[in-house]
């Protein structure tokens, strides 16, 4: 569905999935990764820092279990994205 999203509209998504690695692999259409099982808080919190990061700020919280891509990162591409990573 996301590829789906990204080749018609050019949509990107953020996978809320328990499939780590499959996530992961599918990181050229989506901006990060939240894991499952998560608080619909965790969700709007992922997706305020992904706007955050995007606009170049740094996110005022990111939720425990959120992964953002490197990619989606102005300024971050090809750097660990470790201190947005909080996958515990």
């Amino acid at each position: 569905m996301a590829r789906e999203l990204f080749a018609r509209w050019g949509l990107v998504a953020i996978f809320a999935s328990g499939e780590t690695l499959a996530a992961r692999q599918a990181q050229d259409v989506a901006l990060g990764y939240l894991r499952k099982p998560y608080e619909m808080a965790a969700l709007l919190q992922s997706v305020e820092a992904m706007e955050a990061l995007r606009a170049g700020s740094a996110p005022r919280q990111v939720p425990q279990g959120f992964e953002a891509f490197p990619h989606a990162q102005p300024g971050r591409r090809g750097e660990s994205s470790a201190s947005f990573r909080r996958l515990a």
